[in-house]
């Protein structure tokens, strides 16, 4: 039970239950390997007179073949089911500040996302390629959206859990890693996504493009390996938010001896960096954070490893 001392009842009764059924077969077939995973989920839900009952094939499928010796083709398709958080089943209202509430939604949809992809690796002696695309769908995808309403004779904005009518991502994403020798290796990944939002009907949907890159750099010499890791600042879609990537750095040193490792790692952001966020024009709140960090947190962690062999 969820107290509530805003909404008329005292009190928001809820009540959840998940059942699920899973299956998986593996093999081979000529030049074929295949994985299949079946699975049925059952989602039940049931709040203040309301109930929810969903029964949610959630299968995935993975089949792959090598072409060449260097060449290989991989296809999966996915399906995985989320059920919402009691508290956004609840009928109760909370206050987030004095002229913003939070409401529970108890006509909420547990959501079901599937994703299609497809995957080329291509391996060489000074180099790797890789190239996949993907459709990510989900449906009756969970976010909050904003209405206005009257609370004690007073404007309220309110904040309400609801299930958007559309939510894709179609996107491509190449990784190359060059080696020219046994001592460095340098990698690169790109992903380039264009993102479409809906939140309920007659909103006009948003569309965009957004591309997250990363650099990786390692060597080694004797038993040192020194690795460097680079994300640069992008991007990137999140139901009614246009949220940014920071750009951070990672540096690492280890020493290998025997079965052993020690390795000293280094998390450090950029000093100066301009970090946005903002919602699309759908949103009826205008909520943008534009802010210039100037000195951020840095880590400092160590390790010790244990490489061990049985039988």
């Amino acid at each position: 039970d969820l107290s509530n001392s805003i909404a008329s009842t005292d009190k928001s009764h809820y009540f959840t239950r998940l059942h699920s059924i899973y299956s998986e077969i593996t093999g081979t077939w000529q030049h074929f390997s295949y994985r299949a995973s079946l699975s049925d989920i059952i989602i039940i839900n049931r709040n203040d007179g309301y109930k929810e009952h969903q029964n949610i094939f959630s299968p995935t499928f993975l089949i792959g073949r090598r072409l060449t010796p260097d060449l290989q083709l991989r296809f999966e398709y996915s399906v995985s089911p989320s059920s919402p958080l009691s508290s956004q089943l609840t009928n109760s209202r909370v206050y987030i500040m004095s002229n913003i509430v939070k409401d529970g939604n108890p006509l909420l949809k547990s959501e079901k996302e599937g994703e299609l992809s497809m995957k080329v690796d291509y391996t060489h002696k000074y180099f790797d390629v890789s190239f996949g695309c993907y459709l990510d769908k989900t449906d009756n995808s969970i976010f909050y959206n904003y209405h206005l309403d009257t609370l004690n004779n007073s404007p309220v904005i309110v904040m309400r859990p609801e299930n958007a009518l559309k939510n894709r991502t179609l996107g491509i994403s190449t990784d190359l890693s060059i080696h020219p020798n046994e001592a460095i290796n340098v990698g690169f990944s790109i992903d380039g996504r264009y993102q479409s939002f809906k939140p309920v009907a007659g909103v006009k949907e948003y569309n965009g493009w957004y591309f997250p890159v990363s650099l990786f750099l390692s060597y080694k010499f004797k038993s040192f390996t020194v690795n460097y890791y680079q994300k640069f600042k992008s991007r990137y879609l999140e139901d009614l938010y246009i949220k940014g990537i920071e750009k951070v750095s990672y540096l690492s040193l280890s020493y290998s001896h025997n079965e052993w490792e020690v390795g000293i790692s280094y998390y450090f952001p950029f000093n100066k960096d301009d970090y946005k966020n903002k919602t699309t024009a759908q949103s009826l709140v205008i909520h943008n954070t534009n802010a210039r960090l100037m000195s951020k947190e840095r880590t400092l962690g160590f390790s010790l490893s244990w490489n061990f062999h049985s039988g």
